[in-house]
């Protein structure tokens, strides 16, 4: 189900509303183990990539898509893009370049204009 949709109706019935932003990124990652007080081990992600990604994250607007410059370029031919305003962010010096998603792409796939919202809003 369209998570906007979704989120309209449950606000409609006096419910919580589900407010979802989405952000793609590409880049290297390390995890180092964290051992806990049960026993388990737990994962953690290291590396800028991953704290790049959770502060574009911030930036990204409530129901909306939006990913890294890289993605764009892994992704052509496949999914739509559009540009958005650069960022500025805390710890990079030059401003970051980002996209939104706009669904499929018809460069491809002649029928990709149908139910675009589906895979990306």
């Amino acid at each position: 189900m369209n998570e906007k949709r979704y989120s309209e109706r449950t606000r409609t019935e006096g419910r919580l509303s589900v407010q979802i932003r989405v952000r793609v990124d590409t880049g290297e990652v390390v995890a180092r183990s964290i051992k806990t007080g049960e026993g388990r081990t737990d994962y953690s992600p290291i590396k800028h990539s991953v704290s790049l990604g959770a502060r574009m994250l911030t930036l990204t607007p409530i129901g909306s898509t939006a990913a890294a410059e890289q993605v764009q370029k892994r992704c052509e031919g496949c999914f739509a893009f559009a540009p958005l305003d650069p960022n500025k962010v805390k710890g990079v010096s030059e401003p970051v370049n980002e996209v939104t998603g706009l669904g499929r792409s018809t460069a491809q796939d002649p029928g990709a204009q149908e139910n675009t919202t589906d895979y990306l809003t």
